[in-house]
């Protein structure tokens, strides 16, 4: 009946195909300055200033129709920051596909634009179109003047969710030499080693977790998956029976 329930788990938990969640994107936005643009962030005219800060008003009780404005005051020159804060509303409207097309318009207007690139890449990560934000925070991460922290992490959920576990590595080996402790980039590491093949590697880092963090479920299901991956039902069977004790049940 124990080697039944480890059977279950693993069908109930398919390791390193659903890593946490990246952080949401920013949803307010964060307007452009009058002058001259740099070479990351959009200026505006004074018409177009006229422009956000109707939109601003409108947003308090209607976003949608705020966004519509703004793409509607969009000409061949305007700024960039009418799009991308158009994304912004559309985004508190739940309009998540008006919102990545906004950015990508946000986008054609200043390539370089390295806020509107990295909420592109965050709302393509929670619509599951991993290849897509991979490509944009490898953009992102040739561009100078970024937090590579936040891109490497990024790209670790991407690549792993994409089924490039090696690459997953590779990008959280990045991600924690900017922050070693990082509980959830540790998790990509441990899953992205037992998609390669790998348990004898992940398993040593989930137990390593277990001892810190001996509630966090999720370390239960790492360290289960690796020893069953790595063929040892008596280290499973163990894991199993410790995290039932414990009241993880389900894990």
């Amino acid at each position: 009946a124990l080697l039944l329930a480890l059977a279950a788990a693993a069908q109930d938990n398919p390791p390193a195909s659903e890593p946490a969640a990246p952080p949401a994107v920013a949803q307010a936005p964060d307007g452009a300055t009058q002058g001259a643009a740099t070479a990351t962030e959009p200026a505006v005219t004074p018409a177009e200033a006229q422009a956000l800060a109707a939109a601003a008003e409108r947003a308090k009780a209607d976003p949608a129709g705020a966004a519509a404005d703004l793409r509607a005051a969009l000409n061949p020159a305007s700024s960039a920051a009418l799009p991308f804060t158009a994304a912004a509303y559309a985004l508190q409207a739940g309009r998540n596909d008006e919102a990545i097309d906004d950015l990508e318009e946000a986008l054609r207007r200043l390539p370089t634009f390295h806020r509107a690139r990295l909420n592109l890449a965050k709302m393509l990560l929670r619509r599951n179109q991993h290849a897509l934000a991979a490509g944009h925070l490898r953009e992102l991460l040739r561009q100078p003047g970024q937090d590579p922290a936040e891109l490497w992490r990024l790209l670790a959920f991407a690549l792993l969710a994409d089924g490039h576990p090696a690459a997953a590595e590779a990008a959280c080996c990045q991600a924690l030499v900017w922050n070693p402790d990082d509980a959830e980039i540790l998790e990509v590491l441990a899953r992205s080693l037992v998609d390669q093949g790998r348990p004898e590697d992940a398993g040593p880092l989930a137990r390593q977790q277990l001892r810190r963090q001996p509630d966090d479920r999720r370390w239960w299901q790492v360290a289960i998956h690796a020893a069953l991956a790595a063929d040892d039902r008596r280290e499973a069977t163990v894991l199993l029976e410790s995290c039932r004790r414990l009241g993880h049940a389900d894990a």
